[in-house]
């Protein structure tokens, strides 16, 4: 579960806590190149692509590799070092961050809202198992495979509001079908969705803190 939690990161919150979450989980389709093109020099800067595969080799996730180059840069230390930090101490950024004396903005601004979501991790995926009529093993393994809990949710709903089964919303997302093509293609609008996602949120706080 302990890497269920690294995956979800702070990332993971907006779906619970703010917003739909489906707008940000489909952005990237809709930036423009430029944009792009920015970002992948600005993580280069951060760390060359011939160290970034030899931490892939390692076993980290790209993911991985620049949000430790990030915080190392911060806590001018070696990125090898934050990693096996991070690695050897339950895989927590915040853990990791608090370490090296460190608050990333994005941690910073939610780290109680990320403790929440670690602490209840387990209810979190007892509670989407039971919408999705899957199991948590089942989620779990999503999860395990690099998939943020966001997506998940929003696959999800899109499972709901579709009467599809999960593991077919996720194997055409998988293979280039983006959840916004799935909305289109389903006939489900905007209102739909984020009224079935306030709900589903809704319902696992409740479960949560009652």
């Amino acid at each position: 579960m302990k890497k269920n939690i690294l995956v979800v990161s702070a990332l993971a919150l907006g779906v619970l806590f703010t917003g739909t979450g489906l707008k940000d989980v489909y952005a990237a389709e809709d930036k423009p190149k430029d944009s792009m093109a920015e970002k992948r020099e600005w993580k280069e800067k951060l760390v060359n692509a011939e160290k970034v595969k030899e931490l892939e080799e390692k076993g980290y996730t790209k993911k991985e590799i620049f949000k430790g180059a990030h915080l190392a840069k911060r806590a001018e230390k070696s990125v090898d070092e934050v990693l096996a930090y991070y690695k050897e101490n339950n895989s927590s950024w915040v853990d990791t961050a608090n370490h090296y004396n460190v608050e990333l903005n994005h941690l910073g601004k939610k780290k109680k809202k990320l403790a929440f979501v670690e602490e209840n991790m387990d209810e979190i995926l007892l509670k989407l198992a039971e919408y999705t009529n899957t199991n948590q093993e089942e989620l779990s393994n999503y999860l395990n495979d690099d998939m943020k809990l966001k997506e998940l949710m929003v696959a999800a709903v899109l499972s709901t509001l579709s009467n599809s089964d999960l593991d077919e919303i996720l194997k055409l997302h998988n293979e280039g079908t983006t959840f916004k093509e799935q909305m289109s293609e389903q006939g489900i609008d905007h209102t739909q969705f984020h009224e079935e996602m306030k709900k589903l949120r809704e319902e696992i706080k409740t479960d949560i803190t009652n």
